[in-house]
């Protein structure tokens, strides 16, 4: 699917050891076992990984960004080998079920209403149906005696079993630091995108914070004076160190980087190299009455996972409740 019509094999030779370039290689275990092999230069690499995901590359770097179905072959893989499941931001927030539709040119909201495809919806739902027939997914019983959305209770670093425990989490960056410190000794945890056959459409920049003057402030100016040295000051940020977020400014970022904890170094090497070369718009802002869907969301999600209805049924159902709570706001 991704070779061109100017791929040529070359003779079979027998060779006992090559050196290598830039060398990947699959296993193949069962009746008939194989260990296939790619070597090639970096700007063959590039080609071809221009070809694997349809997208054009031009530095040999860091492959971050996994499709849908890498990342569900890696959930498979992991549950098969460890017994570790994976937690789909299960019933905390709706902004990996937004980053899902991103992918698909789609939001969750949009113009007032429920902007997203009953196609794309069903998609999403279904993810949580094929993990539970699969059993990569981590059951949402897991999540009974549990405060969902408190990083020292998430199943990556909370857990005493595989079945209870997952080996990633969906959280925002600024998040990082909290999961870090509520991981136990020796395990070291890393950030990437969040999975997506488009990364692009799918990240974002977003502040975690937004200062505002009111038109009714008595000191504007003086307002505006804290909200400039809160930004832009060096010396403030100093003593922040991010705790808010990546500062805004470059010139504060890296200032201050050297200060930061390691975790928060990771955040911004992240945000600086990863996501802001290759991202789009921020989702529209949630109406009022979006609360109340999120609600939904969880909802439909549980009946999924314990098999009360189909993925299709959840988008319909979504649809549906969605319209009625916007129209009833209006």
């Amino acid at each position: 699917r991704f070779i061109g019509q100017d791929f040529t094999p070359l003779q079979v030779i027998a060779l006992p050891e090559v050196p290598t370039n830039f060398c990947v290689s699959q296993s193949i275990v069962g009746p008939l076992e194989i260990t296939s092999a790619l070597d090639m230069m970096p700007q063959t690499a590039i080609s071809f990984a221009c070809r694997y995901v349809d997208d054009e590359f031009t530095q040999f770097d860091e492959y971050v960004h996994a499709s849908m179905e890498d990342f569900l072959n890696i959930c498979r893989e992991i549950y098969e080998k460890t017994g570790y499941k994976t937690n789909l931001q299960y019933n905390n927030g709706t902004s990996w079920l937004d980053f899902f539709l991103r992918s698909k040119g789609e939001y969750l909201f949009q113009d007032g209403k429920i902007g997203a495809s009953e196609k794309s919806l069903t998609g999403f739902f279904d993810l949580y149906k094929m993990g539970i027939d699969e059993g990569w997914l981590i059951d949402p019983s897991v999540f009974a005696e549990r405060a969902i959305g408190q990083p020292e209770q998430e199943p990556l670093v909370y857990g005493t079993d595989p079945k209870n425990m997952s080996w990633c989490a969906f959280y925002f960056s600024n998040n990082m630091n909290a999961i870090t410190k509520s991981a136990p000794e020796g395990m070291e945890i890393g950030i990437t995108t969040w999975p997506s056959d488009d990364a692009e459409k799918s990240n974002y920049l977003k502040p975690s914070m937004f200062f505002s003057v009111s038109v009714d402030s008595k000191e504007p100016k003086e307002a505006v004076k804290l909200i400039d040295f809160w930004t832009n000051s060096i010396d403030c940020n100093k003593i922040l160190l991010a705790e808010r977020g990546v500062p805004v400014s470059t010139k504060v970022a890296e200032a201050i980087t050297a200060d930061m904890s390691e975790s928060n170094q990771k955040v911004v090497d992240y945000i600086n190299k990863v996501v802001t070369p290759k991202c789009s718009t921020v989702s529209p802002a949630s109406p009022n009455g979006a609360t109340e869907i999120y609600d939904v969301v969880y909802k439909l999600e549980e009946k999924v996972c314990y098999g009360e209805i189909t993925a299709d049924v959840a988008a319909k159902e979504l649809l549906t409740q969605g319209t009625k709570i916007l129209e009833s706001k209006k």
